[in-house]
């Protein structure tokens, strides 16, 4: 099976992008979580649409996310 090309692969919305400082990244999309917890609009605009949508849905459903998923 070959692979896609990286372009397509790029505009993937279920891909992460990968950033040049991956720390700095998991603490960009931290914030904008804490943020949208405390019921303000997730900090940066740079969230992948389906990281936010599954924030609404997670939301909407009433789960808790500090709850142990076991």
């Amino acid at each position: 099976m070959a692979s896609a090309p990286l372009a397509e692969m790029m505009k993937d919305p279920w891909l992460a992008h990968v950033s040049a400082d991956p720390t700095g990244r998991a603490r960009q999309v931290a914030q904008a979580h804490a943020a949208f917890l405390a019921g303000g609009p997730p900090a940066g605009s740079d969230l992948r649409d389906v990281v936010v949508q599954s924030w609404l849905r997670s939301a909407q459903a009433n789960v808790d996310p500090d709850a142990d998923p076991r």
